[in-house]
């Protein structure tokens, strides 16, 4: 038998800016869960799994164990696909269910071994759920859509095509987005110092509310049907996007939830990230082909959604500018030669835009419109997803997004220290009357 080969390839700078983040209180960890009609078998979900692995090679990564002289961390990936074990749970309750939830995402895959993420399968009786937990250093939200898909599309026994792209070479963000001369970077450098400037104040922060020291995380599902859809898009106005509707109803929530606890109401910012793949392969490739951008309302602008919609508008089309969003990343690129990385390792890079100290009061993450393929009988049509982004405290409420078919799926994914799960249902009930009516 010949031996296995062996391919490095270097972490980019967003992996090594989240690898610094990630912790056993609050792991940096992609959520991403389908929910089908019936029931899925234990057995072909392995085989479904590892069929993925198979189609993806940082799917099967581990992290090579970091010497001193490293200038950075890379990933190892071998053709030797290891075992993927599927955690199977049997519950009978929505609570039980939550619980299974909980567990999985609150803890970090281990990534000195592959893969560098988890699987559980829930049984229910009204349907069976299947939730990944990726390790947020290996890929962003759209990685955990994707890898997803491949297990879905595996399990059904579908084609599963891949861009004609080089899976590990292309998540070279600098090589992708970065400055092509020393003019263009200090163009970017300046923009970004300016929307740090703008942002120096101290954001509000979200008032907590049934809180506890248990580590992890909590979540909260709401959905939106296909009425709620249609009420959403007949409200957008001045060209404003349903993402645009999204953001300014996750800052009126803020402002009307801190003024009910009593809390200190001013800037809200909110985290979200833009997603720098190519339009050819805009939903493809594993990997942190991220940047992260904040949209800022001042208090004034807080209360009414219309008018938090007309200061966000401007904001996110200036972001959707390539080199707007790709400022972050010629300042990481800077960083990893200036900073020698045993000195990187204690200083999280990405903390200013995580809330740790200037910039966001939330995260909001949408990963848009997808496609769910439906699975054979007895498991069925997809009928739920739902998906979440991690964060710091303070920075303790985040918001996931993801639309399949004609709903929309809404994720409050919670620290413990910020919410209870009565408190994150009202404030998410909160966030769903702004927005429809």
């Amino acid at each position: 038998m010949g031996q296995a080969s062996v391919i490095k390839t270097p972490l980019n700078s967003v992996d090594e800016a989240i690898l610094d983040l990630d912790g056993p209180v609050e792991p940096w960890s992609c959520h991403l869960e389908i929910r089908c009609a019936g029931t899925l078998d234990p057995r072909r979900v392995g085989e479904s799994v590892a069929a993925a692995v198979r189609r993806h090679p940082l799917a099967h990564a581990r992290l090579v164990p970091a010497a001193l002289t490293d200038t950075g961390r890379s990933w190892e990936i071998t053709d030797a696909i290891p075992p993927i074990p599927v955690e199977v749970s049997y519950c009978r309750t929505d609570s039980e269910v939550a619980e299974a939830r909980a567990r999985l995402q609150s803890v970090s895959p281990r990534l000195q071994e592959a893969p560098p993420f988890q699987v559980a399968l829930v049984a229910h009786p009204d349907g069976d759920y299947l939730m990944l937990n990726v390790h947020h250093a290996v890929g962003d939200g759209m990685t955990s859509y994707r890898l997803m898909v491949s297990i879905l599309r595996a399990y059904a026994g579908l084609d599963d095509p891949v861009p004609a792209v080089d899976p590990l070479a292309s998540r070279d963000l600098v090589a992708l987005v970065g400055s092509k001369s020393i003019t263009e970077r200090l163009q970017r450098l300046t923009e970004l110092a300016g929307h740090i400037g703008v942002h120096r104040s101290a954001p509000a922060r979200v008032a907590p509310s049934g809180a506890t020291e248990r580590p992890g995380y909590g979540f909260h599902l709401m959905a939106l049907d296909a009425g709620d859809v249609r009420t959403l898009v007949a409200r957008r106005t001045g060209g404003s996007t349903i993402n645009d509707l999204l953001i300014a109803g996750l800052v009126a929530a803020i402002h009307r939830w801190n003024a009910d606890h009593c809390a200190q109401n001013g800037r809200i910012g909110i985290m979200m990230p833009v997603n720098l793949r190519p339009a050819a392969w805009r939903n493809d490739v594993l990997g942190n082909v991220v940047s992260y951008v904040t949209v800022s309302v001042p208090r004034e602008s807080q209360a009414d959604l219309m008018d938090a919609v007309g200061m966000v508008v401007p904001q996110t089309a200036r972001f959707k500018e390539a080199s707007s969003a790709a400022a972050l990343i010629d300042l990481l690129q800077i960083n990893s030669k200036l900073i020698p990385r045993p000195l990187r390792s204690k200083i999280a890079l990405l903390q200013p835009l995580t809330g740790g100290t200037i910039v966001a009061t939330a995260v909001l993450s949408n990963l848009g419109r997808q496609n769910m393929p439906d699975l054979p009988a007895p498991a069925g049509p997809i009928k739920q997803a739902w998906f979440s982004p991690p964060g710091h405290m303070p920075m303790g409420t985040s918001v996931g997004v993801i639309t399949v078919g004609d709903q929309l799926f809404i994720t409050l994914r919670y620290r413990h220290t910020q919410f209870d799960s009565a408190t994150a249902a009202a404030f998410a009930e909160a966030y769903r009357e702004i927005l429809l009516t």
